[in-house]
């Protein structure tokens, strides 16, 4: 069994020119300066190995600490947020939670003198850092780059943020400007990231506390209620897919599980590739359609010939995929509207099943051994051609709950969306998209490709 070390940063806000990229601006309490300057400490530490001879993997964890966020842990909230990062460090495959360090991070990385146990048990985390750091302003140019600067091949570093974006000098430039900021900056930050994937993943909790409007950065007017918050996991293309797909980090990759959960999406630095598929000439699914496998093919099937239509005059084509190494929800991945579908005969996607242990019989480990989804296409008799090329394929945009959680003006706090969005995110996000996939005319997870004839 692997040994994992896990060093966990409680990240605080960067004090830089306003002119860079930051969040969470404004407002922090008087007495709330971080007079304490402690030496910053420097990433020396290196990969260790365990008794098999693998490197270990280590998990970075930063909490930005800034005005808006004080108010998700104090004592007048629920613990919601609080809980979250305890499940989610918990989800760790570690049994030397005692023996973590812990860092503070804002104009630098100063140690936090506590055990992991100490921190979670700790009523108040923000107010007993309060010490620790300068919580004005959370410096996204700086704090990404040195999260991807600091992140090995063989680790993690997970940041929790409102990811609001402001300057010190918002209350001046028109919010158009502002948002078109927010993103041309992002996308500066994260150009030229090779092999680093970003995992966006959207939480929400009880807030009880301060909240800073875009327009007046410095004043905090009281707000009680739901606010949204982030995880942003940062990891090595290969580390996140380790993270997917490997058995020991299925309670981490349950984020479903996690208290106030409600959607993610990844930001892939590598093209993963095609996944295996195979067409099923042998599935309840076919509908008694008709074909035969062309030859020269054993247990991939992509081509196939003399395609005749049921009785119905329907025709049924099932193919067999791995989505294994998708990073999309399981509800994109069966949702027939998430993928394109072209074809001189018309065919449509009929329906997307999640394949079962039961389905597992007769030749179907054969042709789909690594499948996890059954896709099942459609046409008619009437539409049907002889000779075709079959291409699906799934685009990688960024998904609708993104824009749905986002805001151009958060000044009114008693808005129904209000407790669900956060400014400036959106546009947060295409920054970081339009820097991984600027250079690709039509981004897709991935494209299949059929031929009949």
């Amino acid at each position: 069994m692997r040994k994992f070390y896990i060093s966990i940063l409680v990240a605080s806000s960067m004090l830089l020119n306003s002119s860079l990229l930051v969040s969470c601006a404004g407002g922090h309490h008087p007495k709330d300066k971080g007079e304490r300057k402690e030496p910053a400490l420097k990433d020396q530490e290196k990969p260790t190995q365990d008794v098999q001879g693998e490197l270990t993997i280590r998990f970075k964890f930063f909490l930005e600490r800034s005005g808006s966020m004080i108010a998700y842990d104090n004592v007048k909230t629920k613990g919601e947020f609080k809980a979250a990062i305890a499940d989610l460090l918990n989800s760790v495959p570690t049994s030397d939670q005692d023996v973590n360090m812990l860092y503070i991070v804002n104009n630098g990385v100063y140690p936090y003198k506590a055990t992991y146990k100490q921190f979670a048990m700790c009523k108040d985390i923000f107010k007993e850092t309060r010490n620790l750091g300068d919580p004005r302003y959370t410096d996204f140019t700086c704090i990404f780059d040195s999260i991807m600067s600091r992140t090995g091949k063989n680790e993690i570093s997970i940041l929790v943020s409102d990811l609001i974006y402001s300057t010190s000098e918002m209350s001046k430039v028109r919010v158009e400007k502002i948002l078109e900021e927010a993103r041309y900056l992002t996308t500066t930050v994260f150009k030229g990231r090779n092999n680093m994937d970003v995992l966006l993943i959207k939480m929400i909790a009880d807030y009880n506390g301060a909240y800073y409007v875009y327009n007046q950065p410095s004043v905090g007017q009281n707000y009680v209620g739901r606010r949204p918050y982030y995880f942003v996991i940062v990891a090595n293309h290969n580390v996140m897919e380790r993270i997917f797909k490997e058995d020991q980090y299925a309670d981490f990759r349950n984020f479903h599980k996690l208290k106030g959960y409600e959607n993610y999406y990844l930001f892939e630095s590598i093209d993963a590739g095609n996944p295996h598929y195979s067409l099923l000439p042998a599935d309840n699914h076919n509908k008694n359609t008709q074909f035969q496998i062309t030859k020269g093919q054993d247990h991939d099937v992509h081509a196939i010939e003399k395609v005749k239509a049921n009785h119905n005059g329907d025709v049924y084509l099932t193919v067999a995929v791995d989505l294994g190494l998708v990073f999309t929800s399981e509800e994109q991945k069966c949702d027939p509207e998430t993928y394109t579908i072209k074809s001189k005969s018309n065919y449509e996607i009929d329906e997307i099943v999640p394949i079962t242990k039961e389905m597992r019989k007769g030749t179907f480990d054969r042709y789909a051994k690594s499948a996890t989804h059954l896709m099942v296409l459609h046409t008619t008799v009437s539409e049907l051609k002889r000779v075709d090329n079959i291409t699906i394929a799934m685009p990688n945009v960024l998904p609708e709950w993104i824009h749905e959680s986002s805001s151009d003006n958060d000044t009114n706090l008693k808005s129904s969306k209000f407790a669900s969005t956060t400014f400036a995110l959106e546009y947060l996000c295409k920054g970081i998209y339009d820097a991984y996939y600027s250079s690709v005319d039509e981004p897709k997870y991935f494209e299949l490709l059929i031929n009949t004839k």
